[in-house]
């Protein structure tokens, strides 16, 4: 007489074994369809913004200064879009002084690059500002005086 060996198959077992294998099924779809099409969404780079130069600034946080090459003036861009949103990752340049400091930058997450700019001689400056070579069609002036 042969022993039979193994679980005998009552309603509970049936249920637990689909359970299990409805599981699997779940895990398996989870993780070849629906994450990775998740994944992709999360990760796809928004569209880039641009810029617009009617909402975007040029304001000077200090336009007077000594003109000994070591005093400066601060001149501050910020980059905005139409809706007003900072945009940051942009270079931008400015000119109309041989000593600005840094010769150019990036917008910051802010959309805010500062610089400062130095002058040995005294007079009025007017500085002008350009995105990736575009000009934005902004100007400040900047004063160096021998003595303040």
């Amino acid at each position: 007489m042969e022993k039979k060996v193994g679980v005998p198959l009552n309603r509970k077992t049936v249920f637990l074994v689909g359970v299990v294998v409805v599981g699997l099924v779940l895990i398996y779809l989870l993780a070849t369809q629906l994450i990775p099409r998740s994944l992709v969404l999360l990760t796809r780079a928004a569209p880039g913004k641009v810029i617009s130069f009617e909402t975007s600034t040029m304001i000077g946080g200090r336009i007077l200064a000594k003109s000994d090459g070591e005093d400066f003036c601060v001149i501050n861009v910020f980059l905005r879009d139409k809706q007003g949103m900072s945009i940051p990752s942009k270079m931008v340049t400015l000119a109309g002084l041989d000593l600005i400091e840094p010769e150019e930058g990036f917008s910051d997450a802010n959309g805010q690059v500062t610089f400062k700019v130095r002058s040995k001689n005294e007079g009025q400056f007017k500085i002008t500002s350009s995105v990736e070579g575009v000009d934005m069609g902004k100007e400040i002036l900047v004063t160096f005086r021998e003595s303040l």
